[in-house]
């Protein structure tokens, strides 16, 4: 069954330790209040991951509209977080390499929830992993997932993944005000923003795929 996660869009923001983004974010609190106010509804959750950037974007694409298809993934019950990041990181990754077709992927491993501006634990915001795939064209992407070795791949995906939700997205960058304790934008970061509709255009895609 498709999972369980479902947003409208996201915002994400980079800082270069957790220590910085729970500064900049403090000092964004009143400016984001007021924002979210026009658009979204309250209470939005947040996703705090370590992005593994496990195959880069070509910098000859940088001016390309790529396609971007983004995955919230559980964690399979019995298994701990422990063994998730090792098989997701690890042998995951590397089966990943095997496929064809795509142009980059990241793995951003959750290691901390927070609703209402508190830390939760994994049941209360069952998410452990986002998967980021960028494709130049839909053929490059039917490639990928027709392919043998995505089959394999899938395969391994579940013997740890679970609750899978698979979204396509359209980015839009937004400029960050200065003065934001080690905000940054650039490809590796620790926190994902999940929930609200604005940053990111965010388009159902009907398929369950890890």
């Amino acid at each position: 069954d498709r999972g369980s996660t479902e947003i409208d869009g996201y915002t994400e923001m980079f800082f270069d330790s957790y220590g910085d983004m729970v500064r900049g974010m403090a000092a964004l609190e009143e400016a984001l209040a007021t924002d979210y106010a026009q658009f979204a509804a309250p209470g939005i959750p947040a996703l705090v991951a370590v992005k593994k950037v496990d195959t880069p974007v070509p910098a000859y694409l940088d001016d390309v509209k790529l396609i971007k298809r983004m995955s919230f993934l559980g964690r399979k019950d019995g298994v701990s977080a422990a063994v998730f990041q090792d098989e997701w990181w690890q042998m995951h990754s590397a089966l990943v390499k095997t496929m064809t077709g795509y142009a980059g992927y990241n793995q951003n491993l959750v290691i901390d929830r927070i609703v209402d501006g508190e830390s939760v634990p994994f049941e209360e915001l069952p998410i452990e992993g986002v998967v980021e795939f960028w494709f130049e064209n839909m053929k490059a992407f039917d490639e990928c997932y027709g392919s043998p070795a995505f089959k394999r791949t899938g395969a391994h995906g579940t013997e740890f993944i679970d609750n899978i939700t698979t979204y396509l997205v359209e980015a839009q960058p937004i400029e960050l005000q200065p003065g934001i304790p080690g905000a940054h934008v650039v490809r590796g970061g620790v926190r994902i923003d999940v929930g609200w509709q604005g940053a990111w255009e965010v388009r159902e895609l009907p398929t369950e795929r890890p």
